[in-house]
């Protein structure tokens, strides 16, 4: 949690709302680091296909969340 920290001691002032936003600004930028979001392309097996719709690629995309 120091990398938390360390972003976090800039955090100054008054005002609730700015102080949150700092904050979860400062704990987003530390996950980033941390484990950084991959972007993810579908296999080209996938593409073109008339049966695998928007829908799916959502569901598909849920059941990953879900499993991590």
């Amino acid at each position: 949690m120091k990398i938390i920290d360390c972003n976090l001691h800039v955090v100054e002032g008054n005002n609730v709302n700015n102080l949150v936003n700092l904050s979860i600004n400062a704990i987003v930028k530390c996950l980033d680091e941390v484990a950084p979001r991959k972007k993810i392309t579908l296999q080209s097996k996938w593409r073109d296909k008339e049966w695998f719709s928007e829908v799916i690629r959502q569901m598909v995309n849920l059941r990953d969340e879900i499993y991590l």
